[in-house]
Formats: C-alpha cells, structure tokens, sequence
C-alpha cells in the first residue's frame, strides 16, 4: 500500500495538482494508493474534481494531523510521498518511522531546492527531512549538482518532465487576452506585470486587449488598489480564482514572472499547451520549456516586459496563428504524462520491494 500526503487550503500550488494526476495514474493500474489530505472536505472534492475525470486513488480526508496519524498507524503503508519539508509533517513522518515505511520526499519549491529557508527551525526540518527520506525527487534539473554535493550519501533524481492534460488545454478560438494566472503572492509578481502593462496601456485599448488577473492570495487588495490608482480598471480585471482551463485555451498571451523559477509551473504548460505566446521571466530552468519559436524570455522589469508584450501585438496575424500551432506541437512532443507516470512508478515498486 503507498500513500501520496499533503495538507490541502484553498490556495493550492500546481505541484498537488500535478503529483496527484501522476499517482492518479498510477492507481488506475492497479496499485493499492491512497490520497490521505488534511484539509475541507468541500476544497477537497474541488481539487479531485477539477484535476481529474475519474478518481483511482482512495481518498481519505482528515480534519487535523491525529486523525491522519491514526490512518497511518493503522494502515501501515509501504511508501508515504510528501512535497517538500513543513514543521506541519513531522508528526506524520515520525509515525511513519515507527511503522516502517519508507519516505519518498519530493523537492517542489525552488527556495528549498537552493537551500533558501526562512529560518533556522526551517532549515533543521529540511535536514532532518533529507536525512530520514529513502528517495528524494528534485523538480529542478540544475539544482541536483548541489544538493548530491551538500547530501554526499543521499539518493537525488530529477522528475524527467512535467505534463499537462493535453486534452482539456487544447487552443480555442482565441480572444485578445492577456492572462496571468497564479496564487497572488509577491514572489508570482503579480504587481510588476501590472506596472508593465501601464507603460503599454495605450496600444491595449487600440488593440482592443483585455488584461485578466487570475487568483486569490494576501496581495489580491492591494493589486485591485493598484489598478483603480493608476485607472486601468477598464482594461485589466481581477477574476479570483478561475479555473485556467476556462480562460488559457481562449488567450493570446500568458505571463509568467516568478522571482526564481518558472519551470515546471502548471499554469505555464497549460498555457503552452492551449497556444498561447508566453511572456516569462528569464529564471532557473524556465529556458527548457519557453523557446522563441512561441515565446520571450524577459528581464524582471517593466520596460523589457512591456516592450514584449507590445512586439507580440504589433505582429501579424500569421505570425500569431503560427505562434499556437508551435506552442501546441511543442507541448505534444514534451508534456505527456507518460514520462513521469513511468518514472515515480519505477520508484514506487523499488522502495516498496526494499
């Protein structure tokens, strides 16, 4: 038996979403799996429901961390997988010592991933999370150097690629929208994209664009501030939470300016997948899935990002059409699930057989 556990808020991050379409997968083959969150049980069923068409994955929802540890002593699981390192799971890691299961700990965020913490006591749950782990997965390709160089005797891979639902995130007939879809928190860079479109607001309204903000997070106030300061509530919209696979297959354009990292985010492989032009922030890895042929790699400041945005305007008709036929290829060819399916499979069986 193996189990996939992670606290789940309404403000859920695309490594969930993408790990449980995977372990999903892997469920519909037959392998005994359990989906164990801590969370509401209403989010819950959103999740489930919004990332996949039918669920293969037992799922248990636990209303606090006893109740969970409870499963978990009870059923007593080959393999637990868990993303990153939080003060939250050390309950639930050390109950899964006691009941001898092994830990496949999976590196999702890119500050863990260079060792970037926010405090000490952070920094002592990273370790000692390396340190119990069987198997730890790392999402960033050019991060593993460090960490096999800083962990000499722990067993690192890199997940092979990311995916998308090739068949929800398909282009539609496309609208003159320009979509930035993310959790609003500071690192997304949610308010530097709407200073980038101020300093191109003109030729927006001339061209009859439309700018939607989408997501909830601690900045959506100060963001919907911003907007009515500078006057552009005509142009730009602050949606809330939108399911992306209602708005990305109909835009033209999607933003995407993490601080430090926009690979694999899964807004940008739908985004790319539904056709549309990507405008990202030249970071980490983000050059393994942005090329030119559909997309710019920016610098992190208004005038680089206006002036992209702007080029992608004033190009011709062909060159847009042009520009979803390739993103879509480009998906097709990179964003199956396959690679990934096979991938954590392999490592699942290992660590159960061991």
């Amino acid at each position: 038996m193996y189990v996939f556990f992670f606290y789940l808020s309404k403000y859920y991050g695309g490594a969930e979403r993408r790990l449980f379409r995977v372990f999903n997968k892997i469920a519909e083959d037959g392998l005994d799996f359990d989906l164990l969150i801590i969370g509401d049980r209403n989010i819950v069923e959103e999740f489930i429901k919004s990332n996949v068409d039918k669920c293969y994955l037992k799922v248990v929802v636990c209303k606090n961390v006893l109740q969970a540890i409870k499963i978990i002593f009870k059923r007593k699981y080959r393999v637990i997988c868990f993303t990153d390192s939080r003060l939250l799971y050390l309950p639930i890691l050390l109950i899964s010592m006691v009941t001898r299961t092994k830990r496949l700990m999976i590196i999702a965020s890119i500050k863990l991933s260079e060792l970037e913490f926010e405090n000490y006591i952070a920094k002592l749950v990273f370790n000692f999370t390396i340190k119990i782990s069987k198997h730890i997965d790392v999402l960033y390709p050019s991060k593993v150097p460090m960490l096999r160089k800083v962990y000499p005797n722990k067993k690192f891979t890199t997940t092979p690629n990311s995916f998308t639902d090739l068949n929800k995130f398909i282009p539609n007939e496309k609208k003159n929208i320009i979509s930035f879809v993310s959790r609003l928190v500071k690192d997304k860079n949610a308010k530097l994209f709407l200073e980038s479109i101020v300093l191109c607001k003109e030729i927006i309204r001339e061209r009859k664009y439309k700018v939607y903000l989408c997501g909830n997070g601690p900045e959506f106030s100060n963001l919907l501030k911003y907007v009515e300061d500078k006057n552009i509530s005509d142009i730009v919209e602050l949606k809330g939470y939108i399911n992306p696979k209602d708005i990305l297959p109909f835009s033209r354009i999607f933003m995407s300016l993490q601080i430090n990292e926009n690979y694999p985010s899964q807004s940008l492989l739908e985004a790319i997948s539904s056709g549309c032009y990507i405008v990202a922030s030249n970071k980490g890895d983000t050059k393994c899935i942005v090329k030119e042929q559909f997309g710019k790699l920016v610098e992190l400041n208004e005038k680089s990002i206006s002036k992209s945005i702007i080029d992608y305007i004033e190009s011709s008709d062909n060159n847009k059409e042009l520009v979803i036929q390739q993103a879509r290829d480009f998906a097709i060819k990179n964003f199956d699930i396959s690679i990934s399916y096979k991938y954590f499979k392999n490592i699942l069986l290992n660590l159960g057989e061991k």
